[in-house]
Formats: C-alpha cells, sequence, structure tokens
C-alpha cells in the first residue's frame, strides 16, 4: 500500500535536501499526485473521495506522529467513513521510520486536539521528552492507531 522504496527514498532526499514536507497522495484509480509543501507543513488540493491513502514526509524525525497529522487522517477518514491510512516518514541516520496512522471516523476530534495541543506546544522546550509522552497518550485511545515501521537503508 505504500509507494515504492525508490520513490520514498527520492521524495525523502528531495526532503533532506530543502527541508521541505512533500505528500504523496495515492488515488483508487492507481494515479497519485505529488505536493510540496512548505517548511512548516500546509496545505494541499485533493478530493479525499477518491484518495486510497496519504503518504507524506517529515524533515525532522520525530517519535509520534503530529497532531496536524491525526487530524488529516481523522477528515479522511470522516469523508470515506472507515478508516484510510495516512502515512508519515522521516529518515533518521541510515533508517526510513514510517508512521501508519489510522483515524476513526467517530473519534471525538475537539477531545484529541484538546489533550494533543498541550503537548505539541512542550514539544519545542524538549523535543525526545514530550513527543514520547505524546505518542504514549495516542497509543492509549482506542480511536487511533498507529503502527511504527523501520526500513534499512544500505
Amino acid at each position: 500500500m505504500l509507494p515504492d522504496i525508490e520513490t520514498i527514498r527520492r521524495l525523502l532526499e528531495f526532503t533532506e535536501r530543502t527541508k521541505k514536507e512533500v505528500v504523496y497522495v495515492k488515488y483508487e484509480d492507481g494515479s497519485y499526485n505529488i505536493f510540496t509543501l512548505d517548511v512548516t507543513g500546509g496545505f494541499f488540493p485533493v478530493n479525499l473521495h477518491l484518495v486510497e491513502y496519504i503518504f507524506h514526509t517529515h524533515p525532522v524525525a520525530r517519535y509520534t506522529p503530529s497532531l496536524a497529522d491525526i487530524i488529516t487522517a481523522y477528515r479522511l477518514s470522516r469523508v470515506k467513513g472507515k478508516p484510510i491510512p495516512l502515512y508519515t516518514a522521516c529518515k533518521l541516520n541510515n533508517e526510513v521510520i514510517i508512521y501508519e496512522i489510522a483515524v476513526s471516523p467517530y473519534a471525538n476530534i475537539d477531545e484529541i486536539i484538546n489533550q494533543m495541543s498541550i503537548i505539541e506546544n512542550l514539544i519545542v522546550s524538549d523535543f525526545e521528552k514530550y513527543s514520547k509522552i505524546q505518542h504514549y497518550k495516542l497509543l492509549s485511545r482506542r480511536d487511533i492507531s498507529i503502527t511504527r515501521f523501520t526500513i534499512k537503508l544500505d
């Protein structure tokens, strides 16, 4: 369900070079679009009804998906009526770390935003500590599924 490893590698190399996120949107008919976002993320035009999955890069390695990732996965699941995967990837040394995020269309997104916003604001003060706390809080929820994959590069 993910793009092939060479595509992932190229997207991550672009992100590493430019410090910009890249979004790869795969549609149900097999077609795809690639969007380059700003250094802090951003919006991309997409018809969510036709999306099979969304894959995007992060310029900085994270221990957990961002709040924006959770909200995007939620919006996608609301439109589709079922959890649809959103993938986020970053490069750390010679590994690619990929998170698969799926959020129930019935999740209480306001509660999630309130809970995660506090931690997201603290992450800048101690990235490792607070992103791990955020990850544990997300994993404790039944309406969010997060799977972590690691791919070794040469």
